[in-house]
């Protein structure tokens, strides 16, 4: 399924037990439509569109959660079979034009209201990854480069490029599913990243202060990559062989802790 969304977001802390929308003053659509998906295909797509819409066509409910709730897969457990095998149209706007945050809050009020969903966060031992340097002499592969000057000042917001193939402005980031860009920024963001491709946590522990430029690209599903033995089809590319071979650096296997949503209530909607 193609899934077009804005997902390199920093990971939202939902915290307690309580249902979704976390007050009664949480932010509303002003106009919303929930209906179960007639789409005969696997194409799908979400994300936020111009003047405070966002839209869902053809996505199932759990990744629509992970998208709101601005978490990866493996943050978001429980929940019955159908929010994985079921696909929903979304249709809701705002009052206005709002930031991004702002209508994935609207969303997980929604989610409250229409799916009946509650949650509760709680910390879990999981499997994870640290980022760390392979090279000893301290050089970097050829796709990572300090950036040490700053950023030109600049008084309006600077769009993504739509070219995933070009270099995104001076301390911003964009990409794919297979391709992470970075201009001038701490390596923690590639982390945070490289977190949602392979599905587990991911610390920086590379020792590297300051900021970085990176182009990473790879072919194979990262999700599904081998970090142990680096197997795969054909002549694809792993996430782990582009991060040794490009960058210098590589996902080491860890124990650690995160903080997950549990599912504990979720009801199939009444189509509007």
């Amino acid at each position: 399924m193609r899934r077009t969304s804005h997902v390199l977001a920093l990971c939202l802390a939902v915290a307690g037990s309580s249902p979704a929308a976390q007050s009664p003053t949480s932010p509303q659509f002003e106009v919303a439509s929930v209906k179960r998906s007639l789409a005969t295909d696997d194409d799908g797509s979400i994300g936020t569109q111009p003047n405070g819409r966002f839209v869902v066509r053809n996505v199932p409910l759990r990744f629509i959660m992970q998208v709101v709730f601005e978490v990866p897969a493996f943050r978001l457990t429980g929940g019955p079979a159908w929010i994985d095998a079921e696909r929903y149209d979304i249709q809701a706007r705002a009052a206005e034009a709002v930031p991004e945050p702002q209508l994935h809050a609207m969303m997980r009020t929604l989610l409250a209201e229409r799916f009946k969903l509650r949650t509760h966060t709680t910390p879990r031992a999981v499997d994870g990854f640290a980022l760390v340097r392979t090279r000893r002499d301290g050089s970097f592969g050829p796709r990572l480069r300090r950036h040490d000057e700053p950023c030109p000042p600049s008084s309006a917001p600077v769009e993504a490029p739509r070219d995933v193939t070009a270099m995104p402005a001076c301390g911003q980031m964009s990409g794919s599913d297979r391709v992470i860009r970075m201009n001038a920024r701490p390596l923690a963001d590639l982390a945070t990243i490289l977190a949602r491709r392979v599905a587990r946590p991911v610390a920086d522990r590379t020792g590297l202060d300051g900021r970085f430029d990176v182009s990473l690209e790879w072919t194979a599903d990262a999700r599904t990559s081998a970090p142990l033995t680096q197997a795969q089809p054909d002549d694809s590319v792993s996430v782990f062989t582009a991060l040794r071979e490009q960058l210098g650096l590589t996902l080491q296997s860890e124990r650690t802790t995160a903080d997950v949503i549990v599912i504990d209530a979720i009801e199939r909607p009444t189509d509007d």
